[in-house]
């Protein structure tokens, strides 16, 4: 037995799925992304099972457990197994900042993991030093977090939107009450004493600098942050940041994490960061 995992698309068969679904018809009328994915591409037969995920904005998430009884021309006749609770998500709204990078596939290879990581959100920011000279396609970003969460079995989806420059984007994310906003920063020396541990900036701990402590015997920066409030993660362009945006950064008091001595590609940084971010969750 095979098994296809689909969060629907459509609002139509999301309604019915929530209803008494003893039978399920999945017709290409109203699903016809799934529809092709299955019968022309994975070409799924009777006896296989399709899990299907309706996305919430909050708590609880569930999947939709079916097996297919019937392939017909137009439609895939499924008889309902079970519902159940997903329970993959994070604890916490994780939201990475993300400085445009120089080309459209390391922005691609990013969306990816950081959807595979577990991010409620994406911001892409102008940093001084972003090289991203393409449009942006949100059409193609949104089917890669898309597939990157099914493939994850993830129950939400996460947003992308733009921005802007990073400078406003800093000026406007300091006037609003949400949460922390850290700052994976290079070249970071060692931890500010505890009195100060809220208004400098930090490092990550002596597990990535030998320079550096934590309150935390992990050495992970961010099992020392509150993150009930939301937990977002700035990260840099190639190049990193420039003269004034540390400056603002600084002027914002934002805490700050190193991610030790070497100089990290920018994907690298990324991973790195929200891994060690999930980890302490």
């Amino acid at each position: 037995m095979r098994t296809y995992r689909f969060f629907l698309r459509n609002q139509i068969s999301s309604d019915a799925l929530q209803q008494d679904c003893g039978i399920f018809y999945l017709r290409e009328t109203d699903e016809p992304e799934i529809f092709f994915q299955l019968q022309k591409v994975l070409r799924a037969k009777k006896d296989d099972r399709i899990v299907l995920t309706v996305q919430r904005e909050s708590p609880p998430f569930f999947d939709y457990y079916f097996i297919v009884r019937s392939v017909q021309p137009k439609e895939f006749v499924l008889s309902f197994e079970q519902k159940k609770e997903n329970n993959n998500e994070l604890a916490f709204n994780l939201e990475l900042v993300l400085s445009l990078p120089n080309k459209p596939d390391k922005l691609a290879f990013i969306l990816q993991k950081a959807t595979e990581l577990g991010v409620a959100k994406i911001s892409l920011a102008m940093a001084d030093f972003s090289d991203f000279k393409h449009p942006l396609k949100f059409e193609r970003f949104n089917k890669i977090a898309l597939e990157a969460a099914e493939q994850s079995e993830r129950a939400r989806i996460p947003e992308i939107l733009f921005s802007g420059k990073l400078k406003d984007f800093l000026d406007q994310y300091h006037t609003k009450e949400k949460g922390i906003l850290t700052v994976a920063m290079e070249h970071l020396s060692a931890r500010p004493s505890r009195s100060e541990a809220n208004t400098a900036p930090r490092p990550l701990g002596a597990s990535l600098n030998n320079e550096a402590q934590t309150d935390d015997e992990s050495g992970n920066f961010f099992n020392n942050i509150n993150k009930k409030d939301g937990l977002s993660i700035l990260i840099g362009p190639e190049g990193g940041f420039s003269a004034l945006e540390k400056q603002q950064i600084a002027d914002l008091r934002l805490s700050c994490f190193s991610l030790g001595k070497r100089v990290l590609r920018m994907e690298t940084a990324v991973i790195l960061s929200l891994g060690l971010a999930v980890l302490s969750s």
